[in-house]
């Protein structure tokens, strides 16, 4: 049991070590850094800002789950300017396109992976019922248990924000609550106003 529990406090010291590499990614109305534990248990491992070699890319989060699931945030306004907080911008359709896009090519074309059941909808997240794009794909690898990935893109605070969300299908029953879940912490703090 000791061993157990040194182990478990060795690596939550090394994930908040990890935690702090990288730039920050800042919330764009706030400007503090998303949080260290968001939804149910998701743990930030890592961030990424783009905007020096790629204005307007903005940045990500990396933050996993303690089933090993692990989920990509990203914020970011493309080039598009101040993104308003309006339902159904088709600027946010073409974004929500190019993730699967970009899913697919990686999958099909890079890792010779099957990619079907794409599914995608507006569904209300968040307190406030914020419709947002939600999808998800199976992704079937050679030789290697199917995964699940969701994406959900919406807009908050003048950008886009989108989630991303991968792992084995077989963990689908306990995964998809807790993407969810996610889904809904996130698009809450999206819509956080400055203090």
């Amino acid at each position: 049991m000791t061993r157990w529990l040194a182990a478990i406090t060795l690596a939550l010291a090394a994930a908040g070590a990890q935690a702090q590499q990288g730039e920050p990614c800042v919330h764009p109305r706030t400007q503090q850094e998303l949080p260290q534990i968001l939804g149910p248990g998701f743990q930030r491992t890592g961030t990424h800002s783009f905007e020096a070699a790629n204005p307007g890319q903005g940045c990500s989060v990396r933050y996993q789950h303690p089933s090993g699931m692990w989920a990509d945030v990203y914020i970011y306004r493309a080039g598009l300017g101040v993104i308003e907080d309006v339902p159904r911008d088709p600027r946010l359709m073409n974004e929500f396109q190019q993730a699967f896009a970009g899913i697919t090519y990686m999958w099909q074309k890079q890792r010779d992976a099957k990619v079907s059941d794409m599914q995608g909808q507006y569904e209300p997240r968040g307190q406030a019922g914020v419709e947002a794009l939600v999808g998800s794909a199976l992704i079937e690898p050679p030789a290697k248990p199917a995964l699940r990935t969701h994406v959900l893109l919406w807009s908050g605070s003048g950008s886009i924000w989108k989630l991303r969300v991968t792992f084995p299908k077989a963990d689908q029953a306990v995964s998809d609550p807790a993407v969810r879940a996610l889904g809904e912490a996130l698009v809450d703090l999206s819509r956080e106003a400055a203090l």
